[in-house]
């Protein structure tokens, strides 16, 4: 059975698929790592950076918009489009569950302990986006529109720090894993919207040349447009050989600076913040009392970066964290020193199979070949 839920394309559907794909907290010491995609209708003749031209001051790179403490825009846009969609999220845990790949009972399954259940999915506190931003984001929302840009969904796969640390120990750098996180959110857009789409991805670390990284994707037809350190591209046929007449992936671009450059990335960038952001506040607020008792220069929750505040944090937990039994595993990301092994010779005591179904898109076989679908009750909730 399938662990990630689809979404179904509206009977109005007329326009190309466009679909922006960024990542957010790809190098941090704690908290997961967020792929986000948005996906938006075009109509024939429109521009896509057009539209979005007067909206540069809430639309664009979350790096440039919003620091950590105030990422409540990337909340405003998310609520604001499934309020318009029909769907409102009462909650932050409904909005979370409307916008991420992986079913709430699946989540909760991963954490090896209720400790650590409770300190990473447990999130009581109000929406962070003011009634004002949501509306604001709404008229936006219609802006677009008028211009010949619906904006329709936007998806989201997160990857705990135990999936990074697990798959990093069965041979699967962070590089690879926000890969292939890329290509299930390609192979979700695609399934469930019709294809084909024409999608502009964050670049990678330093990729260049994608054809021996792809794994989702790697059995499925493609042609290299080109591949330079700017950008590399790649045309993709259809999914399956079995499936005469099935409509193919489409175009996919790996571009460069692609957050600041290309208007859905950016605004994928900033749903993303916002996610990550909301996440690694829940698990450093469950922390902070033992932190500041230890440290009281520890006023609020770290970024979860490279920073002296985060590095502080971790110190200042870490008898806290020990008393809990709180796994090491769930908490602190593998170090650079921590080289990681072949896949063919995993570490004893990694669990590769713990994060197979991360990396397993729904109704393919590992590789990324689809196959028949034989799940009679998913266990997946419907979209």
């Amino acid at each position: 059975m399938t662990s990630l839920r689809k979404t179904t394309r509206t009977a109005d559907s007329t326009g190309d698929l466009h679909i922006g794909i960024d990542e957010n907290g790809l190098g941090p010491l704690l908290g997961p790592l967020l792929v986000t995609g948005a996906l938006a209708e075009v109509v024939p003749g429109a521009d896509v950076p057009t539209a979005f031209a007067q909206l540069a001051a809430r639309a664009g790179d979350s790096k440039a918009l919003v620091d950590f403490h105030g990422s409540a825009l990337g909340e405003a846009w998310a609520r604001a489009l499934l309020l318009r969609e029909g769907r409102p999220a009462a909650t932050p845990a409904a909005l979370f569950d409307a916008l991420l790949l992986e079913a709430r009972d699946v989540r909760e399954a991963r954490c090896p302990t209720v400790t650590a259940r409770q300190r990473c999915l447990q999130d009581d506190r109000p929406f962070d986006a003011s009634d004002a931003a949501v509306e604001q984001a709404l008229r936006d929302l219609e802006h677009l529109e008028k211009q010949g840009v619906r904006l329709r969904s936007f998806r989201a796969h997160s990857l705990c720090v135990a999936m990074l640390n697990d798959a990093f120990r069965s041979g699967v750098s962070r590089f690879s894993a926000d890969l292939r996180a890329m290509e299930l959110l390609l192979l979700d857009f695609h399934g469930t919207n019709g294809g084909p789409i024409s999608a502009i991805c964050g670049k990678v670390g330093g990729y260049e040349k994608y054809e021996p990284q792809f794994h989702h994707l790697a059995k499925i037809p493609r042609t290299t447009l080109f591949e330079k350190r700017e950008e590399s591209r790649y045309e993709f046929g259809a999914l399956s050989k079995a499936a005469p007449g099935s409509r193919p992936l489409g175009t996919v671009s790996f571009l460069r600076d692609a957050d600041a450059t290309a208007p859905l990335v950016g605004l994928a960038s900033l749903v993303g913040k916002y996610l990550r952001d909301r996440m690694m506040r829940t698990i450093a607020l469950y922390h902070l009392a033992d932190a500041t008792a230890v440290d009281p220069t520890i006023l609020a929750a770290p970024s979860g970066y490279h920073d002296p505040v985060t590095k502080r944090f971790v110190a200042a937990t870490a008898a806290a964290r020990a008393a809990t039994a709180l796994p090491e595993n769930c908490f602190l990301r593998a170090g650079k020193e921590e080289k990681p092994p072949k896949a063919s010779n995993a570490k004893k005591g990694g669990s590769p199979k713990a994060s197979l179904p991360l990396f397993t898109p729904p109704g393919t076989a590992e590789g990324g070949e689809e196959t028949a679908r034989t799940d009679a009750a998913p266990t997946t909730n419907p979209r």
